[in-house]
Formats: structure tokens, C-alpha cells, sequence
């Protein structure tokens, strides 16, 4: 730590032992033999297992290099009971019943829950799908006939059976689009005839994306149905990935709807700008100048980096046609208007590895996530032995009305509402808990019937409680987790106390610092110092030039050979002045004389250290070393307050159990 920097953490590692985990993650102990989980010790009344300090000191040694020894476990057990201390203190003031507490550790807990309400395997067959995905490029159009998503069957089928008449008709005739123009119910099919250009992977709904790369080259695909309706799409080419680029664009206004002479007049302009660049015109100079797009005209244009899709047709394909770096393209109009585009910089797809974690973030929040819920939700059902009764969730729906679909509906509990509608394990869930639900939930709903807008409810209620089950349920399942948020809670409610004993109060208590400074005088004592100016450059040259103009003692020349060489680059050689303790690195000066001069060479850096002046040995003042105080002062209250505690919570430790946890550890050593 640096020497004038505030102590800010405790010696004891156990309180940035949360932070650890966050950057490293889980690790699970190895089980070659049965961990020990006998009371290993107690601090008043609260008890430890030997399987929590197994499993505290396995996770915190993963990284260290050292084997086992009775020493090394004895002194991290210390650590270890001193840490259980505080946490006894810490419930006994009541800090885990503060709302503070509970709101922040609640979100802690929701986050290391995430993992565990996941299924890795499937999430990542869906990134490398879709990374396999992204190396092809597909042009394909489509006809739309939309539906709701909680639609009820029969209107469900009707829809299905339109887009399946669609589509043998469009077997049959070979213009797509005019069939997309009078069929479709996507507003955009009008003047795109539903060609949606080229597209890959996580850019459409995945159910669209699926049939899209599913569907040969001139052929149409079986109907499809996303949250949009029921699709077929017309596959009409493929071709490899063409990567990504980044360019910059000078653009002129020139929306659809102005008049024929504003339309004209820029047109005119971006032909000039184009023969003025052409003539050797400075681009960043007539992008400030002329270019209507303000957030880049300032950055010459420059534009973030794009791929296949994520821009206007028309400019996405005049800038792809871009070869080589540098060049620029003819004026090309987008819906934005006209723009000069050129090319700053090309890339192919990068490796699966590179893209892992990005991909794994998307599939996990895009339409494709929902397969993963689904085998989460197949899997809990078995595992938490989920029975619905399918008899009370049909009858329901008699208990809405049109009320529902404008949000209004009012529960009145009957006779019979308490009966069970599902169960998980011996959790049952009522009626009356699932309308209590829906009368909160409702909300306005269009184009479904009441009662598909309950079914739509209690699908949500019965996969909220599913998930809300297994949440607060992960502490009998993973032994780990258990751990981990244990820690976590423990982690936090030592913050606060640690503050309020040590940190905060080692640096606010200027009485007891003070003290505390002239108690332990001795132990802030200079030896002999050299003060002088220090020179450093890359250039060895400079170094040697230096210490001939200081041999020589002409202070003028040495002034002008500096100045010199600093106006010409001013990291040439840097000139400080600096105070060396005797024996200190990196020189370790055992003795110096005034005029001496000392050279240095450290990690390409040439020093020359010339002195001015000795220092005798002497008192350290407060002022000059108040952050090493402070450490020293904090780690002092520390082990006040520890003594303290003992006194206060008599520690119980189990020797037999202990020799037990210590037998473990030896035999399952990771090293």
C-alpha cells in the first residue's frame, strides 16, 4: 500500500472476501472424502461448522501457491474465529434488521441467484448456433398475418390455415413481393415488397432467424410463428459474412416529403463537396463545415463500427462496396439524405472465443431465451415435483369478464377458492392466490377474450411462482450458493461495523491519532536522507550529457542543455527534486556525500540522482507520514476491538473436530 494512502480495509482478509468472489466466481471444494460438519468452535452462542471453514479456506487458497501445513491452517483458523467475532457483534447490535442492510443484500442475493436459474449447456448450444449462423448472410422476404400471441385456438387455427393457402399459392408464382403487397399485414411490405435485405443471426426473432437458415435458396418456408403472427419467408440468396467496417460520412439533409428545389439544391451541394474532396479538399475540414450530421461532423464524420443490417440499405451497400481504405464513395441517398461515405477501417468476424461472452449475453436476453426457460421450468418440474390440477385452472376462466380486458375486473372470493391449483413440493397455491394475482396483474388487452387473457395470467403466475420457488429454495439444493451468500450477508453487515470501529474512526479521531503518533514514536524514525534534483531519460545520451555539465559546474549550461531538449520534446528528460532515505529503493544508498552523483537504470529508465544536502537521522512528523499513521492506528483499534470481543463472546473451539477439519484439508490439498 502506498505510504500515503489511508488504510481502508482490515488485516483480516475475511471482509474483501466478497470482492474476491465477485471477480473469480464460485469454486466448489473437491468431496474425495466426507467433509466434516461437527461444531468446530463457538463465539458466545453462535455456532461454526467445520464444513463452513473448510469451505472458507479452500475458495480463499485456490490461488495460493502454498501446500498445507498445521501452521498456515492455524493462522488463517485465527483469522477466521476473529472474523465469526465481529459477525457476533454484528447481529447482536441488529445490523440484519436494518432496511439498508436488507435492501442491499437482497439485490446481492438476486444477482448470485442468477446462475442458478439458468441452464449453461443451453445457453451455450445457442451461442455457437448462432455464432455458426453469423459466418452466412441471408436475403429473404416474407408475408406477415398477424395474431396475438395468447390468441385462442380457434383463431389461431383460422390465421394458420390463411398463411398456409398463402404459401401454396406462392409455390406457384414466382413474384414474392407482389403476392407480400397484397397479402401482408407488415406495414412496411408496401414499399419493400417484405424484402428485408440481408440479415444473420440475433438480428430477427429467433423463430424467424430458425427459418430463415432452415429454408434452401429459392425456396419458401412452412409457416412460422412468432409474437408477431404467422409468417412463410422466401429465401432468395446466401452469402459469407462480410464482416464489419467502420467508416465516416459527410451528409446533407434531404428527407422524403421537401420540395423539388430544396431536394435539388442538396443534391447540388453534395456534388460539390464530392468535386472539392475529389480536388484535394480537406475531409475533416468540409465535414465540420457542410456535414448536417452534427454528433460526427465534430469527429470528421467517423461513424461506430457496423455489420450487415444495422444500417440503411442504400448506405450499407454503397459502403461495403468500399475497397480499399481511404477511398470514398459517389454521393448515395438514404432516407436521411445525401452522403459522401468513406472508408477508415475493415474486419472479418472474430473468433468464437472473442465473441463468446457477448454472444452468451445476447441469446440470453433475446427471443431465444425463452427456450432456455422452458428446459429450466421442464427440469423444476421434475425436480420439485410440480402437480397442477388441471380441473380448477379450466374452471376459472368463469370468474372473468369483459371487465378484465379493460383492466377494471374486481376478485370476490367464493366457496371453493382455497382448493388447490398447483402445488410444488409441499407448497400448495391456491385459487384465490392466483385471482388475487390476476385482479392485481390486468391490464388493457385487445384482440383475445377474457378468458385467454386469464389463461395468458395464470401462465405468467404459475412460471413466476416456479422461479420464486426454486429461488428461495437454492440454499437446500447447492451447497455452494448456500456458502457464497452466507458469506456475502456476513461481507456486508462487517462493512458497516468495520467502519464505525476501525476505518471512519481511525481517520476522524484526531486526539487518539495523535496519541497514538507520540506512543509509537520510535517507530517513525528517518535515517539519514540525501536531498537533490533527480533527472530521468529514455536517452542515455542525455543522462551522460548531465553528469559531464554537473562534473564541470557550469549550473547555466545545464539549465540551457534541459530547456532545450524539453522544448524540442518535452518527455525527453524530466528534472525533479527528491528526497532519498539511506538504504531505500530502488538505490539503497548505504552513504552519500554532497555533490555526489548516483546513476540508476530501472525498467528502461536512465536516473541520475544528484545531491544537494544530508539530513541527519531524526523524528518523523505526523504531517510528512499521517496516511502510514493511520494504517498503523486502524490496524491498532482492530486489535483492541478483537480483544474486546473475547472478552465479550468467550470462544469454544472443538480440538477433535478441528484436527478432523485440518486431516481434510491435508488430504485434499489442490496443490
Amino acid at each position: 500500500m502506498p505510504k500515503n494512502s489511508y488504510k481502508i480495509i482490515t488485516n483480516s482478509h475475511f471482509i474483501i472476501i466478497v470482492v474476491a468472489w465477485m471477480l473469480f466466481g464460485c469454486a466448489t471444494t473437491k468431496q474425495n472424502q466426507k467433509v466434516p460438519s461437527e461444531e468446530l468452535f463457538k463465539v458466545g452462542d453462535l455456532s461454526v461448522g467445520a464444513d463452513e471453514f473448510i469451505y472458507v479456506y479452500q475458495k480463499n487458497s485456490i490461488n495460493n501457491d502454498s501446500a498445507i501445513t498445521a501452521e498456515r491452517v492455524k493462522n488463517y483458523f485465527d483469522l477466521f474465529v476473529n472474523f465469526k467475532l465481529k459477525v457476533k457483534q454484528a447481529y447482536d447490535s441488529g445490523l440484519h434488521k436494518e432496511e439498508d442492510f436488507i435492501r442491499e443484500f437482497e439485490g446481492y442475493r438476486k444477482q448470485l441467484a442468477k446462475p442458478y436459474l439458468t441452464e449453461p449447456e443451453v445457453t451455450e448450444k445457442l451461442a455457437k448456433q448462432a455464432y455458426e449462423r453469423m459466418k452466412e448472410e441471408v436475403n429473404a422476404a416474407h408475408i406477415l398475418l398477424r395474431i396475438d400471441p395468447d390468441a385462442a385456438p380457434e383463431d389461431t387455427l383460422q390465421v394458420f390455415n390463411e398463411i398456409t393457402k398463402i404459401r401454396k399459392e406462392a409455390q406457384g408464382e414466382p413474384d414474392f413481393e407482389k403476392l407480400a403487397k397484397k397479402y401482408s399485414q407488415d406495414p412496411s411490405a408496401q414499399n419493400n415488397g417484405g424484402n428485408l435485405g440481408y440479415f444473420s443471426a440475433l438480428q430477427m426473432v429467433y423463430e424467424f432467424e430458425d427459418a430463415a437458415y432452415n429454408t434452401a435458396v429459392d425456396s419458401i418456408s412452412k409457416p412460422v410463428r412468432t409474437r408477431f403472427g404467422y409468417h412463410i419467408l422466401k429465401v432468395y440468396d446466401r452469402r459469407p459474412n462480410q464482416g464489419k467496417i467502420e467508416v465516416s460520412h459527410i451528409m446533407v439533409r434531404a428527407t422524403d416529403g421537401i420540395s423539388a428545389e430544396d431536394s435539388a439544391k442538396a443534391q447540388n451541394k453534395i456534388q460539390t463537396i464530392y468535386d472539392q474532396l475529389n480536388n484535394g479538399g480537406n475531409w475533416d475540414d468540409l465535414c465540420k463545415q457542410h456535414s448536417d450530421d452534427r454528433q460526427s461532423a465534430s469527429k470528421g464524420g467517423k461513424l461506430p463500427w457496423f455489420g450487415t443490417g444495422e444500417m440503411p440499405a442504400a448506405f450499407e451497400s454503397a459502403a461495403f462496396e468500399l475497397k480499399e481504405v481511404g477511398s470514398i464513395s459517389r454521393p448515395v441517398k438514404s432516407a436521411y439524405g445525401w452522403h459522401i461515405i468513406r472508408l477508415d477501417g475493415k474486419k472479418t468476424l472474430e473468433p468464437y472465443e472473442e465473441l463468446e461472452g457477448n454472444l452468451k449475453s445476447k441469446v440470453s436476453k433475446d427471443s431465444r431465451s425463452r427456450i432456455n426457460k422452458q428446459i429450466l421450468l421442464e427440469r423444476l418440474r421434475k425436480e420439485n415435483k410440480i402437480v397442477e390440477n388441471k380441473e380448477v385452472i379450466n374452471s376459472a376462466s368463469s370468474r372473468v369478464d369483459s371487465t378484465l380486458l379493460m383492466g377494471k375486473w374486481k376478485y370476490t372470493k367464493k366457496e371453493g377458492d382455497d382448493q388447490q391449483l398447483f402445488s410444488i413440493n409441499d407448497k400448495s397455491y391456491s385459487l384465490a392466490d392466483f385471482l388475487a394475482y390476476a385482479e392485481k396483474s390486468q391490464f388493457k388487452r385487445e384482440g383475445i377474450s377474457a378468458a385467454q387473457f386469464l389463461k395468458s395470467l395464470y401462465n405468467k403466475y404459475f412460471e413466476q411462482s416456479v422461479m420464486e420457488y426454486e429461488e428461495n429454495h437454492l440454499e437446500d439444493k447447492y451447497y455452494d450458493y448456500k456458502m457464497l451468500v452466507n458469506e456475502y450477508k456476513e461481507g456486508i453487515l462487517l462493512f458497516k461495523l468495520m467502519d464505525e470501529k476501525v476505518w471512519s474512526k481511525g481517520v476522524s479521531d484526531t486526539l487518539g491519532l495523535q496519541q497514538f503518533y507520540k506512543d509509537h514514536a520510535d517507530d517513525y524514525q528517518w535515517l539519514e536522507r540525501y536531498n537533490g534534483n533527480l533527472y530521468q531519460s529514455e536517452d542515455m545520451a542525455v543522462i551522460t550529457e548531465i553528469k559531464g555539465l554537473i562534473a564541470a559546474g557550469d549550473t547555466t549550461k545545464l539549465k540551457n542543455f534541459i530547456k532545450e531538449k524539453q522544448s524540442k520534446d518535452p518527455l525527453s528528460v524530466n528534472v525533479e527534486a527528491q528526497t532519498i532515505e539511506k538504504g531505500s529503493e530502488p538505490w539503497n544508498l548505504t552513504s552519500a556525500s554532497v555533490g555526489g552523483v548516483y546513476q540508476l537504470d530501472v525498467e528502461g529508465l536512465h536516473l541520475l540522482f544528484h545531491v544537494k544536502e544530508t539530513l541527519p537521522p531524526g523524528q518523523k512528523k505526523l504531517n510528512e507520514i499521517k496516511g502510514v499513521v493511520i494504517s498503523d492506528y486502524q490496524t491498532k483499534l482492530e486489535q483492541d476491538w478483537i480483544a474486546s470481543l473475547k472478552k465479550m463472546y468467550p470462544v469454544q473451539v472443538n480440538q477433535e473436530v478441528y484436527d478432523k477439519a485440518y486431516n481434510y484439508l491435508e488430504k485434499n490439498d489442490r496443490k
